[in-house]
């Protein structure tokens, strides 16, 4: 099938002849995938991803199973399934990225998004870094996006201060993944000097009350005149005059203070992280989460450690952690701001601070199998080593001797018969089986959110259009989706299809992180040949919103309360620049016409395929006309639908543009389908403004299929 864009240049003469111009046609059809490693799906097999690499980093790929030993809580296990994956690195050159094709008019989530793949999560925590350390570390992530990710790659950034996120496939989500990097500064900043005390010293005189660290403390505070005893002239505590007592109460209260904020960005972090790790569940192939932090305390109170190595086990994700604190010769708070002289004794307690800042992170690396950058100021080196251990790696199956189905957590050992080399696995996992948490719903819905993936179980289409200023610098955007209810699960009643739709929408914007987020519960109470309609053409849901001129990323959530059957899908669009003059809505496509006070106009819809023998109705609004000196506005217009081929079905000379109901420009056209040959075409618009002389163009594809 010949490319449209080589027929477009063919018809130019044609539609110039029309007085339309000459348009570009669609893109080109995207190359197919690379092939993807396969693997045995078999229900009692264990898969494990081993990494192995040599002394100077690099993978080691010429092992055979004979090479590996896997124990499972200690018994040796036979490996029975055995892959090498292994993808050259991409090639790096000084050109830049070629810019991502437009956003589809329609996105689904039935495209294969569930071939295996490498995916990576990018947790920015920017609720632990500086604004120096936030730099550095989006300076590196910008290198691994350019060097470390290979097209086809799912890749996510997500901050635990704020909303910004941004999730897609490499290379068409660059530029959002670097919208969303840029505007992450680091929220982590010290009150003061004097009193300054370490996450780690407040946890430890706060909730363990730690008597050693406790006189530490004091014995800083005194020096640097946090306390300020009655004879300051000594630094032992003992020798100072004055009730010992209230110092130890002033340090007790500060360490409350402390922990109460730390150990809430603690958890707040750890949530983000958790959810970040589930959401890559359904994932097949290598899948990281790396987390660009100035590091946390380990602190066994805190739920969120074990969410998180335990959701990391269940999901088979490795977890890396970049200290962005980079190569630190002292800690932050040994500054001229105290203005007076720091004894040995202090300064090494100080000089521990980075070491315990990070043990909570490094634990959650060691525990699911990934590795710890610290002390260094090459973090891009670092995330260009997780990037070559995603490339490299082995894929061990076998089906355990404990064949129990308690739900158990069971430790994993592996190891290589190869001196000199590092292997890298996760160190357990949980066995299928056992009591099972009661489900939740909400949950479930958070999860299809949070995933890269499109999740396929209720099939579901969406589009958006965007129409007229409806205040300053926002537009009027319907987002709508179209859900397939063929396969929900409907509990019949009296004659009755009944069953709940339970919805989620959020957009998002990418520069800005602006979002909004609406859910519902739509209660269905269907006749049979209600239940008919929208099982042949979907359950229809549109939304509007006012929304700035940007990228948006809506993401769609749909569940079938019945059966808990979940579909989700991620559709971009953009809202066009406001300002500058003349401008066309988006072109509403549709076989429907709307109902009551919209009788006769194209009702919006998600769907481009439309039947032969049923009429295309199509609509479209113009903006921004400049008035002459009568004040009137002077618009024509003309359309045109060309076949794949270039035929032309249909065809209409720029006519003027009649104002309608409060001036408002816009034409509705109907055109016959009966003779249109199955296959794709394009609806063309062309406007002129008649008083500036300026000209704006549309092109909107789409699909005619025979009879059902």
């Amino acid at each position: 099938m010949k490319n449209m864009r080589e027929r477009a240049r063919r018809s130019a003469a044609a539609l110039m002849a029309l007085g339309l111009g000459a348009f570009p046609a669609g893109a080109a059809a995207p190359q197919a995938p690379p092939p993807q490693p396969s693997f045995p799906a078999e229900a009692e097999i264990v898969v494990v991803d081993v990494v192995v690499s040599d002394r100077r980093g690099e993978p080691v790929t010429d092992l055979t199973a004979a090479d590996f030993v896997v124990k499972d809580e200690g018994a040796a296990q036979a490996v029975t399934a055995f892959e090498l994956v292994h993808r050259p690195a991409p090639a790096v050159g000084t050109a830049a990225p070629p810019a991502p094709p437009p956003p589809p008019r329609v996105s689904s989530n039935r495209t294969g998004e569930a071939r295996a793949t490498r995916a990576f999560m990018i947790v920015f925590d920017d609720l632990h870094v500086d604004m120096a350390q936030a730099q550095r570390a989006r300076v590196a992530a910008r290198d691994f996006l350019d060097t470390g990710v290979s097209a086809g790659d799912l890749v996510g950034v997500v901050a635990t201060g704020t909303d910004a996120s941004w999730v897609g496939r490499m290379p068409d989500a660059r530029a959002g993944l670097l919208q969303v990097l840029e505007r992450l500064p680091g929220r982590r900043t010290i009150d003061s000097m004097r009193d300054y005390m370490s996450d780690y010293e407040a946890m430890r005189i706060f909730q363990d009350g730690d008597p050693a660290v406790t006189e530490r403390v004091a014995r800083r505070f005194l020096q640097t005149q946090a306390i300020v005893p009655e004879n300051a002239g000594s630094t032992d505590v003992a020798e100072q005059r004055g009730d010992p007592s209230s110092w130890v109460a002033y340090v007790r209260a500060r360490a409350g203070e402390v922990y109460g904020r730390t150990s809430a960005q603690n958890q707040a972090s750890l949530t983000v992280m958790t959810r970040a790790v589930e959401s890559l569940a359904g994932v097949r192939g290598r899948k990281t989460l790396v987390l660009l932090s100035g590091g946390f305390v380990h602190d066994p109170r805190l739920a969120g450690f074990r969410d998180v190595v335990t959701a990391a086990r269940r999901a088979n994700v490795a977890v890396y952690f970049i200290d962005a604190r980079g190569l630190e010769a002292g800690s932050t708070t040994l500054s001229t701001e105290m203005g007076v002289p720091i004894s040995s004794e202090v300064l090494g307690s100080q000089l521990a601070e980075a070491a315990e800042a990070r043990e909570g992170s490094e634990s959650i690396a060691d525990d699911t199998g990934g590795f710890t950058l610290k002390n260094a100021n090459d973090l891009a080196g670092g995330l260009r080593r997780i990037a070559r251990e995603s490339r490299s790696y082995y894929l061990l199956g076998y089906a355990p001797t404990n064949a129990r189905r308690d739900g158990k957590f069971r430790r994993l050992e592996v190891r290589v018969n190869r001196p000199g080399v590092t292997v890298r696995a996760r160190r357990g996992y949980y066995a299928p089986g056992g009591a099972a948490p009661a489900p939740v719903k909400d949950a479930t819905i958070q999860r299809a959110l949070d995933s890269p993936l499109d999740l396929p179980e209720v099939p579901l289409r969406a589009a958006a259009h965007v129409f007229a200023e409806t205040s300053l610098g926002k537009a009027q955007a319907l987002v709508t989706i179209e859900a397939n209810v063929q396969g929900f699960a409907f509990r019949e009643e009296e004659g009755l299809a009944l069953d709940t739709l339970d919805f989620l929408l959020v957009v998002a914007h990418r520069d800005t992180a602006e979002h909004y987020r609406y859910d519902h519960q739509f209660e269905m109470r269907l006749r049979p040949e209600t239940r008919a309609r929208l099982e042949r053409d979907g359950f229809p849901i549109t939304r509007s919103f006012d929304l700035a001129p940007g990228a948006w990323q809506a993401r769609v959530v749909v569940r079938d309360r019945n059966s808990g059957r979940t579909g989700s899908l991620t559709h971009e669009f953009e809202v066009p620049p406001l300002e500058g003059g003349l401008r066309l809505s988006t072109v509403v496509l549709s076989d429907r016409l709307g109902e009551g006070p919209e009788a006769g106009v194209a009702q919006v819809v998600a769907h481009r395929t439309f039947t032969r023998g049923g009429t295309l109705h199509g609509r479209f609004e113009i903006y921004g006309a400049a008035p002459d000196a009568a004040g009137v506005r002077r618009v024509s217009a003309g359309f045109a639908v060309r076949f794949e081929d270039g035929r032309m079905l249909a065809a209409a000379q720029a006519t003027p543009v009649r104002p309608g109901a409060e001036g408002l420009l816009a034409r509705s056209v109907g055109i016959p389908l009966d003779a249109a040959p199955p296959g794709r075409y394009e609806f063309i618009v062309v406007a002129r403004d008649d008083v500036s002389g300026r000209t704006v163009e549309a092109l909107e594809p789409f699909t005619v299929e025979g009879p059902r």
